[in-house]
């Protein structure tokens, strides 16, 4: 991966949730704003997958590891 990649994604998931957390106080009346939401915020954590793999992307983020149990009961 290159330098910028490695250096951008670690950081990239503060803003991420930031303008989530945004868009759904400013449009919480229109349809799919959760869900833009959500994509923004899961692109953020797919980029910290890709970026550092599995192992590295749940050692940085230990919520992650729970993250199919959650998927599976919901």
């Amino acid at each position: 991966m290159s330098e910028v990649i490695g250096t951008v994604a670690p950081r990239l998931l503060g803003p991420a949730v930031m303008v989530a957390a945004a868009i759904i106080v400013k449009g919480y009346t229109d349809v799919g704003d959760g869900f833009s939401a959500a994509v923004i915020v899961t692109l953020a954590i797919s980029l910290r997958y890709v970026t550092f793999g599995t192992t590295g992307a749940e050692r940085s983020l230990p919520i992650l590891r729970y993250a199919p149990a959650v998927a599976a009961a919901g």
